[in-house]
């Protein structure tokens, strides 16, 4: 009788006694006996030799057949056990929700029998968790995106790049306690708008502001000392 069609199958090295004698073509017979075997095919080998070789094999396979869906069964009762004894108020939790999720769903307020409309509202406005529990949860504190000072600093500088990345020199600096006060970052912002390389090209040679702000550049001599009138290049000649 042909066992279940299975994927596999398992072969023993005592296996290989019973064909010792047997020559190639009835070792041919053999093995294609035992592929239809376990193709769920009717078998017929017409040599008796390679019949009675197969009579041990297929001793062995359906000895693993048993112990195979024996397995499974116990797997089976197992994951039955699993479940009867699993917790059933989980599920009787959602269960009860039921009626609020949908009403959730459709944006409508649900109330219960006992007309507890407050309870009700937590209700609408609480999630669910994975288990069907109700939690609590706070409103989210709107943040501020950067710090009321940062944008003072900024407002004073005149090059607007990579503001994120100022707001990170910032902080960086300040965390280290090296950052001085804003009135003096502002005097040194009017002092270097003052100097040559900020005015030269409508300012593109200016800082990046984290550049700025990475490398304190409002102790630089320069910018501290630079004169508010400079004379012209063309007044230097030595022709006037």
């Amino acid at each position: 009788m042909a066992q279940k069609v299975k994927k596999s199958f398992i072969m023993y090295v005592d296996m290989y006694a019973p064909t010792a004698c047997l020559s190639l073509e009835q070792k041919g017979e053999l093995w294609d006996a035992v592929f239809k075997f376990h193709s769920g095919e009717e078998v017929s080998i017409s040599d008796p030799m390679a019949q009675m070789a197969f009579s041990f094999f297929r001793q062995a396979f359906e000895r693993d057949a048993e112990e195979y869906e024996r397995r499974c069964e116990k797997n089976r009762e197992n994951v039955r056990k699993r479940w009867e004894a699993k917790d059933t108020t989980v599920y009787d939790r959602i269960k009860s929700n039921t009626t609020i999720c949908e009403s959730l769903r459709r944006g409508t307020k649900h109330t219960d029998n006992d007309n507890d409309n407050e309870n009700d509202s937590d209700k609408l406005n609480t999630p669910l968790t994975p288990q069907g529990e109700l939690v609590q949860v706070k409103p989210a504190r709107v943040k501020a995106e950067y710090p009321a000072d940062f944008e003072e600093f900024w407002k004073l500088y005149p090059r607007k790049n990579g503001k994120d990345a100022a707001l990170r020199a910032w902080k960086t600096k300040k965390r280290e306690g090296r950052l001085p006060a804003l009135s003096v970052l502002a005097d040194a912002i009017a002092a270097a708008k003052r100097t040559d390389q900020w005015q030269r090209d409508g300012g593109q040679y200016i800082p990046h502001p984290a550049t700025w702000l990475n490398q304190s550049r409002w102790l630089d001599k320069q910018a501290q000392e630079e004169p508010a009138f400079r004379i012209p290049d063309w007044a230097r000649s030595e022709n006037l």
